[in-house]
């Protein structure tokens, strides 16, 4: 309905925060192999104090900052854990491919919201094709690096697939 367009904005960016968050059962994965955890309890606990102190400062300018601020403290956790882990159990993760497809989700969230039509279905069909795009782009690269990993499996040589 129309009392609810505003928080369109919120509920993207929080439920890119929650996405963001569950990085963190992929960055504690090296520390949960040395059955060494420990780092992860006080990462949530500074993770959760700067997260009230950003809703705190942000609260003034509205609800959409305070959710950015939300996605920020929620952020904390992942980065901190990849850099922890990675310094004692290094797992060799393609971070840069990763964040470029983050970043390119980011920019569709924010193309997709940007985009002035005044038509309901109009607007359902544009943003489904932008994130139908999405994950087809995904899905192609995830195949061309399954392609690549299937090609150096020697359990795959001599296999016509």
């Amino acid at each position: 309905t129309e009392k609810f367009v505003d928080g369109a904005w919120v509920a993207g960016i929080l439920a890119y925060a929650y996405f963001i968050s569950s990085l963190s059962v992929i960055a504690i994965t090296g520390l949960s192999i040395l059955k060494d955890v420990r780092m992860y309890s006080p990462i949530v606990m500074v993770s959760a104090i700067l997260t009230v102190l950003f809703q705190l400062l942000f609260v003034r300018y509205g609800k959409e900052a305070v959710a950015l601020s939300i996605l920020i403290g929620q952020s904390i956790i992942p980065v901190l854990l990849f850099i922890f882990a990675q310094r004692k159990y290094y797992i060799p993760y393609n971070l840069l491919k990763n964040a470029g497809v983050l970043a390119l989700s980011v920019l569709c969230f924010i193309s997709a919201s940007m985009i002035p039509v005044n038509d309901f279905w109009t607007l359902v069909l544009i943003k489904g094709l932008i994130i139908l795009g999405f994950i087809i782009f995904v899905v192609m690269i995830s195949f061309k690096q399954v392609r690549l990993l299937w090609k150096k499996d020697s359990l795959f040589e001599g296999n016509s697939v």
